[in-house]
Formats: structure tokens, sequence, C-alpha cells
């Protein structure tokens, strides 16, 4: 299993090995969870790219980093002004915006 002392570990023994006073270890992988459709109901996986990173500069202390890309959707603005008495209109003419965040 990974965890945070391994990551740091590993990053001590790759600056032992090269003889190096600073270096940056970046692992990359998708992680998945399980998701329920809101509307449908269907079971499906949804994907996230996660990274760690772990890096020591010179005279500094060693940091580690979690980046997460996750998808989201939005509903546009201007779709927002539709009256909900009239749900033909706003369900056929809404703009779903799709979209990651960092």
């Amino acid at each position: 299993m990974l965890t945070q002392d391994g990551i740091f570990r590993m990053l001590d023994e790759m600056l032992l090995r090269l003889e190096a006073r600073s270096g940056r270890i970046e692992l990359a992988f998708p992680y998945f969870i399980r998701k329920v459709a809101p509307v449908s109901g269907v079971e499906s996986l949804l994907d996230y790219d996660v990274a760690y990173i772990v890096e020591a500069r010179e005279g500094e202390y060693a940091s580690l980093t979690l980046r997460v890309m996750a998808p989201v959707t939005s509903l546009c603005p201007c779709s927002k002004r539709f009256p909900t008495t009239v749900p033909t209109i706003s369900a056929r003419t809404s703009r779903w915006k799709r979209g990651c965040v960092r």
C-alpha cells in the first residue's frame, strides 16, 4: 500500500542512490469511484486523474502535493432564467456545461 511515509522514503532512497541534493518523484494514476446516476439510477465508475508529487530541494524540507482532476457538470446561467412551470422549454433548452476542476 502506498503511504505518505513510503513516498518520502522512496524520495530519500532515490536521492541517496543518485547522490543528488534535490529531486522530484511524480506518481500519476486513475482513481475510480462508483457513482449512481441521479435520474436513471444506473451505477458506473467515475475516474479521477490523481497524482502524488514529492519534491526535495537543497536546504528545504521535502514536500508532498496531492493533485486531483475531477470532472464537473454545471448548468449554464442563461438556462436558469426559464420558469419551472414550463418544463418542456427548460428541459429542451438547458445548457449543461462539462469540465474539469484541478
